[in-house]
C-alpha cells in the first residue's frame, strides 16, 4: 500500500495481515538511497582493494603496482575535483562512471608499468582519446544525467592519461 496513509492505520494493517507492507513514499526513497550510497560505498572499496591485491600479485611487487594505481588516484581526484568546480555534490552517475574510468585508469598503468619501453604510449593514448572524445561530447548535453557522465569521465580519463604515460611509467621504471 501507498501513498497518503495515517499512523494509526497503518499500525493497524501491519497487525491485521503480517503479509501487508506500509511505506510513505519519501521516508521509502530515502531509505533506498541511504542504502544504496551504503552498499555503494561498501563494494567500490572491495573493487579497489581487489583490483590493487591483483595488481600486487600479477605484477610481483609493491612498487610496480603503486605505480600502476598512480592513474586510478589521479583519476578519482580529477572527478571529484572537477564535480565540485561544476558545484555539484557526488552522486549516482559519477558513481557509476567513476568505476567504469577506475577500471580503465588501472588499465593504463598496468600498460604503463609493464611496457618499461614507452612503447604502450601509443596505444593507450589512442584508447583514452577514443573514450574522452566519446563520452566527453556529453558534457554539452542538455540533460543533466548526460552531462554528469562526461564531466566525469572527461575529467577522470584525462587525469589518468598523463598520469600514466608520465608518473607510473617513471615512478615503475625508478625501481628497475
Amino acid at each position: 500500500v501507498s501513498g497518503r496513509v495515517d499512523a494509526g492505520l497503518a499500525a493497524a494493517l501491519r497487525d491485521c495481515s503480517p503479509g501487508i507492507r506500509v511505506f510513505a513514499p519519501g521516508p521509502w526513497k530515502e531509505e533506498m538511497a541511504r542504502e544504496f550510497r551504503r552498499e555503494t560505498v561498501i563494494f567500490s572499496l572491495r573493487a579497489i582493494a581487489l583490483v590493487a591485491a591483483a595488481a600486487l600479485l600479477f605484477l610481483r611487487g609493491a612498487r610496480p603496482a603503486l605505480a600502476a594505481m598512480i592513474p586510478v588516484s589521479a583519476a578519482l581526484a580529477a572527478m571529484v575535483l572537477a564535480v565540485r568546480a561544476a558545484g555539484g555534490e557526488l552522486n549516482f552517475m559519477h558513481i557509476l562512471m567513476g568505476i567504469m574510468v577506475c577500471g580503465l585508469s588501472i588499465d593504463y598503468g598496468i600498460f604503463a608499468v609493464c611496457d618499461g619501453s614507452g612503447r604502450s604510449a601509443r596505444p593507450v593514448s589512442i584508447c583514452a582519446a577514443s573514450t574522452v572524445i566519446g563520452f566527453g561530447v556529453f558534457v554539452f548535453a542538455a540533460h543533466p544525467a548526460l552531462k554528469t557522465l562526461g564531466l566525469t569521465t572527461l575529467a577522470g580519463i584525462g587525469a589518468a592519461w598523463p598520469a600514466a604515460l608520465l608518473v607510473a611509467s617513471w615512478v615503475a621504471g625508478r625501481g628497475k
